[in-house]
């Protein structure tokens, strides 16, 4: 190969490079470049153990307690496990999120609903201080995997890679789980009434009655009575006041234990709406559960066989 060619070969090979360079490494360069800083990298959500909602007609105060999430002002309610799983996942992702800006005109966060009193204002604490806050606005395109959002004072707008309005947009962040344990763990059930009161245990894997005195009883019935009182969730939660509830009076408690189980669930009248009142016998929260369930808990010693 001659020096001309040789020289050749290598101003080629040089702008290949150069090309590749420019297509490549460089080009996410300047994507890097010009991709807009995430104001929510240096947050540490580890640490976060105060979130304060707001939305257009109501606000809502979460505060940590050990591992759990409190919904602050309320007597003992928790936010759902997964529910609270998925605030912390969202918010770990958001703050790795690569943020794309969508406008920096502040008439458009009307459209795009990123202004306060638009969208659901978020509002992030650590040891009393405010870390971040920001606004999420609508969710971008029909696809539901991104959403728009706007810090607070801030003309931009941001597309993120996330559904953000589930959870923040949940319309009552309290657990409405009333039991959730497993029933095969059960071993016995007392059923106490104004005017009467009888026990069922669990012997060689069959139900019998033994107070007041031995009687047989139907295992389908019992089975019932036992995914009520294991696994059972609110229809609604009432304002929580116990005047009107007959909460008070105790019409019907039923205790079911058994290896490590002991759930206690006393109901009381009828809200004029064919759902009734009840609670836990270790907690005040007011419940309200319907009628088919009620009538489970509601037995004689005749109904059972």
């Amino acid at each position: 190969m001659s020096k001309k060619n040789i020289i050749l070969l290598i101003v080629l090979i040089i702008l290949a490079g150069l090309a590749w360079a420019y297509q490549g490494p460089f080009q996410d360069y300047r994507e890097k470049l010009n991709k807009p800083k995430n104001f929510l990298s240096k947050v540490d959500m580890e640490k976060i153990d105060k979130v304060v909602i707001a939305k257009i007609t109501a606000s809502t105060t979460l505060e940590k307690v050990a591992d759990r999430w409190k919904v602050a002002g309320t007597k003992d309610f928790y936010v759902n496990p997964q529910t609270a799983e998925d605030m912390g996942s969202k918010l770990k992702s958001l703050k790795d999120a690569d943020l794309e800006l969508v406008s920096a005109n502040k008439e458009k966060k009307t459209e795009l609903k990123t202004e306060p009193n638009l969208g659901t204002k978020v509002e992030l604490y650590s040891g009393g201080e405010l870390q971040a806050d920001f606004v999420i606005g609508k969710f971008a395109g029909t696809d539901y995997n991104s959403s728009y959002i706007s810090r607070i004072g801030d003309d931009n707008t941001y597309k993120v890679p996330l559904f953000l309005q589930s959870p923040f947009e949940a319309a009552d962040w309290r657990d409405n789980t009333i039991f959730a344990a497993d029933k095969s763990t059960a071993k016995k059930l007392r059923f106490q009434y104004p005017a009467r009161e009888f026990t069922i245990e669990k012997s060689d894997d069959k139900w019998v009655g033994t107070i007041p005195y031995k009687f047989e009883v139907s295992q389908d019935k019992i089975d019932k009575i036992l995914d009520v009182m294991t696994n059972i969730s609110s229809a609604s939660i009432p304002p929580q006041k116990f005047e009107g509830t007959d909460l008070d009076k105790h019409p019907i408690i039923v205790e079911l234990s058994g290896e490590g189980l002991s759930n206690v669930l006393m109901v009381g009248k009828n809200n004029g709406e064919n759902r009734y009142f009840a609670k836990k016998g270790d907690s005040d929260n007011i419940y309200l559960i319907s009628k088919e369930q009620r009538d489970l808990l509601d037995q004689t010693i005749e109904k059972l066989k």
